[in-house]
């Protein structure tokens, strides 16, 4: 896939590892980054010139940034599902028990390890299976003030 495929279909969202799959190096996308035709928007995840950073390219900013293990759950994975118009301020991600991602800002981080019933893919992005992202959404709206 060409880059520009890639980012027109992630929402102008690409990580390092996705543009060097696409024959751009790292050190190029370091100086696009210094130049501003790209933001990084999480550690080696970038937002293309030219795109706003929406709520989908928010949320899937963080599944790119968590790799392969991380999993978006609660009200974002609602979002996801289009269960809710807009995506929280914060985004649940769920990593297996042993994984110890760094903290980040705008990402809540729950260590615990989720059946695989309880996990699906939609759009490319390791999600909450919809029953559980409803489970996990009511039961934080309920709490919310």
């Amino acid at each position: 896939m060409s880059i520009e495929a890639l980012v027109e279909q992630q929402a102008g969202i690409v990580s390092l590892a996705q543009a060097v799959a696409c024959a751009i190096s790292a050190s190029t996308v370091r100086r696009w980054a210094r130049e501003g035709r790209w933001r990084r928007v999480r550690p080696a995840v970038f937002l293309v010139g030219g795109h706003r950073y929406t709520d989908e390219a928010r949320v899937r900013a963080v599944a790119l940034w968590s790799g392969p293990q991380g999993v978006i759950t609660g009200p974002a994975a609602a979002y996801w599902h289009r269960m809710l118009d807009r995506a929280p301020a914060i985004i649940d991600l769920t990593v297996p028990a042993g994984c110890k991602p760094e903290p980040q800002p705008g990402i809540r981080i729950h260590h615990r390890d989720l059946d695989p019933e309880d996990v699906g893919r939609r759009s490319d992005v390791r999600v909450a299976a919809r029953p559980f992202a409803a489970l996990e959404a009511a039961l934080h709206l309920a709490r919310a003030p």
